[in-house]
């Protein structure tokens, strides 16, 4: 099994495996830390009484802040999303990779329903020939539980209102077309 560890309490080390789960390597922790302190004692015993101590909540924690501002396009991941590459802003940093979703905008879904499907292949497409391999900059970065969303710049260009000028998209306050295909052709949404 491949784990990772990392300093998570002072002097206290977690290994966090492929589930990724914070209570159970909490557990982990406690019931080494207790086995190892006092051997002669009942480590099951101490391991609950412990863990009720060192849960995780979710109020003691913060959202994680991306400090990004332009990135590589390396995919157009599916029609309301790309793939960008970045460093992080300190010195060594790896190149990471980030999904960034277009903020603000509604795009045609997945579904073969009224000609979604060939709009939003249409879309992806379009967004292939533009973004793809290029550098672009990322304003209003928004973290909605940890999925981004960010205005996306090809220079001068805003690609999220590019999206609504073509029809592509609609802003996400409006009604969503049931007919993409119409919407696209003539502009009403039906």
């Amino acid at each position: 099994m491949n784990c990772m560890n990392f300093l998570f309490y002072p002097k206290q080390k977690i290994n966090i495996d492929d589930t990724n789960s914070i209570n159970s390597s909490t557990n982990s922790i406690n019931s080494t830390t207790n086995s190892t302190t006092n051997s002669t004692t009942n480590s099951t015993t101490n391991s609950t009484t412990n863990s009720t101590t060192n849960i995780i909540k979710i109020k003691d924690t913060i959202p994680f802040s991306i400090k990004i501002t332009e990135g590589y396009v390396v995919s157009i991941s599916n029609k309301y999303s790309i793939l960008i590459a970045s460093k992080l802003p300190f010195v060594d940093s790896p190149l990471y990779r980030f999904i960034i979703n277009f903020n603000g905008i509604t795009t045609p879904d997945n579904y073969n329903i009224f000609n979604q499907k060939n709009i939003g292949e249409l879309l992806k497409t379009e967004l292939t020939n533009i973004l793809l391999h290029e550098v672009v900059i990322l304003k209003n970065i928004k973290n909605d539980n940890n999925i981004l969303y960010a205005d996306v710049y090809k220079k001068d260009l805003n690609i999220n209102e590019w999206l609504i000028e073509k029809r592509f998209a609609v802003p996400e306050s409006y009604i969503r077309p049931r007919n993409w295909l119409s919407y696209k052709i003539s502009g009403t949404v039906e």
